[in-house]
């Protein structure tokens, strides 16, 4: 919520309505204003789901012009695309454990409750534009300005007399996300480190992301943007050169780790964005889903491959052992991190 003489401006709604009603509560007793505008920030559900909460009649709902494209073309993928992102966001998980995990500026952690959106209750943006768009309210200036990064149509928003930035998702404390598996388009990875400098050339001392706790700072966000920068072009160029020396994709993706300098920083760990599935993003973007070995060029089907690989082995019996070994060693895996810290 940005609060001005004349009434609020709320940056994205949250995921569902339930989350926006307790928000709502909670900004209902720091202020009685009306609301004067939602801004958009992207068109990922768990930014505009909770809009029906905070709209009055007349809001202006403000977004990049790529919202609608990008919003229709995530809804063609349908129910592969509900699968994924319940099984990668651990929406039917045991309450106690946690899906989404930080570790900067402060430990934190939380869950997604999605609920199915009924088309009457979606608003869809009244204001769209291409480049930067400005409105004003009584002393304060809302500038939004395209930064595609996470998602095409994603913006930032700039509120300098309170020296403010909304990165929406261009930040969050982990690994970044070129290619989420959860069934997303490759996000590039060049894009995503250029909206960093733009933050950066503002000079905010207040840097809030859509997910995980606000940075102050102009010397403390202008470093925490850097290495984020740094990181995703560290890994991209990895990828490009092994590419350009003819390398394998395994040697590639086993090349693609952050140095020394940026490996231990505590918001670039892989909580969310995973290293090895952005580089193997990266060189598909690159050269396509084809390695150079032909003999991926038609594989077997797994149930031919099983067939090869169990006349090999001599009998199922000998699988089945082998697959106890394996889940037990697994089993055994999960008990060890769930003795850490997340």
């Amino acid at each position: 919520m940005v609060e001005t003489q004349e009434g609020i401006v709320i940056i994205d709604t949250t995921e569902n309505r339930k989350v926006a009603q307790a928000i709502m509560g909670e900004f209902c007793k720091i202020t009685d204003k009306p609301l004067k505008g939602v801004i958009y920030t992207h068109y990922h559900g768990d930014h505009i789901k909770g809009t029906k909460v905070f709209f009055e009649p007349g809001t202006p709902v403000y977004a990049q012009e790529d919202f609608m494209k990008e919003f229709k073309l995530h809804a063609s993928r349908e129910e592969t695309a509900a699968m994924r992102a319940g099984a990668i966001f651990g929406l039917i998980m045991p309450s106690e454990r946690i899906p989404m995990a930080t570790a900067f500026p402060v430990p934190g952690a939380s869950h997604l409750m999605w609920e199915v959106l009924k088309p009457e209750d979606f608003f869809w943006p009244t204001v769209t534009f291409r480049d930067k768009h400005s409105f004003r309210l009584c002393s304060l200036t809302s500038n939004l300005f395209p930064a595609p990064g996470e998602t095409p149509d994603q913006i930032m928003v700039d509120v300098p007399e309170l020296q403010f930035v909304c990165c929406a998702d261009n930040y969050y404390a982990s690994f970044p996300n070129p290619y989420t598996i959860r069934g997303t388009s490759y996000r590039p990875a060049m894009h995503w480190a250029t909206p960093q400098d733009k933050v950066i050339a503002l000079e905010p001392e207040f840097l809030v992301p859509c997910h995980g706790a606000p940075i102050q700072g102009k010397g403390v966000i202008k470093e925490v943007l850097g290495n984020y920068r740094d990181a995703i072009l560290h890994v991209h160029n990895t990828v490009l050169k092994g590419i350009q020396n003819g390398n394998s994709v395994e040697s590639i993706i086993a090349a693609a780790v952050l140095p020394p300098n940026l490996a231990g920083l505590p918001d670039l760990q892989p909580y969310y964005g995973c290293i090895p599935y952005s580089a193997r993003a990266i060189y598909d973007s690159y050269v396509g889903w084809f390695d150079g070995n032909p003999t991926n060029l038609s594989p077997l089907s797994r149930k031919e491959l099983g067939a090869e690989l169990l006349e090999m082995v001599g009998s199922a019996d000998k699988v089945l052992v082998h697959a106890e070994n394996a889940l037990g060693y697994i089993s055994g895996q999960e008990s060890s991190a769930e003795e850490g810290e997340f």
